[in-house]
């Protein structure tokens, strides 16, 4: 790869068999598992794959293999599924967006900005986490590429719309304990 494109392979460890590792070539830029089955795998694929660039795919874990693939927009990044597999959420950092796809179809239901920078750009995620047993509900810590500042808080979004109240300061990674009510980074 050129131009600083880290290659990511992603490996495959099937929990009944550890002492087997699965080797894909795929350049992902993250990876979740559906909290339904726990043999199927989501992931973001870099646009610069030759195959399936910008899109997520779902990985059959078992076998190695890629059962279903979606466009999702550019430069698909941070992923989040909802606790009741209902939906996963895909940040788009090619355009400051988050798409959300509906599961197990991969149909592409609702894409929502995160939020504008005082500069008029784009913001983008840092990480993001379906608030648990909400799954209309993600919520994101958002960062500013401009100037240097990255930090631009911790919003909630319903259903693509942000909620008033954003938490400062935000955080590289963010984490739910088992309720909806508190977040930790």
């Amino acid at each position: 790869p050129s131009n600083n494109t880290a290659v990511q392979t992603t490996h495959i460890v099937p929990a009944f068999a550890l002492d087997r590792v699965g080797e894909m070539d795929l350049r992902t830029n993250d990876i979740v598992a559906d909290p339904l089955d726990a043999g199927r795998l989501y992931a973001s694929v870099s646009g610069s794959d030759p195959l399936f660039g910008n899109r997520v795919v779902v990985i059959d874990a078992a076998r190695g293999a890629i059962t279903a693939s979606e466009f999702a927009g550019s430069e698909p990044g941070r992923l989040a599924v909802s606790d009741d597999g209902q939906f996963l959420y895909v940040a788009l950092q090619g355009g400051g967006s988050v798409a959300r796809l509906q599961l197990p179809s991969l149909t592409p239901e609702l894409e929502f900005l995160v939020g504008m920078s005082a500069q008029h750009r784009p913001l983008h995620v840092q990480d993001m986490k379906v608030l648990p047993g909400h799954p209309h509900s993600v919520a994101i810590s958002r960062r500013n590429s401009d100037i240097g500042q990255n930090d631009e808080g911790i919003a909630i979004y319903d259903d693509g719309v942000a909620r008033p109240n954003v938490a400062h300061p935000g955080s590289d990674s963010i984490t739910f304990c088992g309720t909806p009510d508190t977040i930790f980074g």
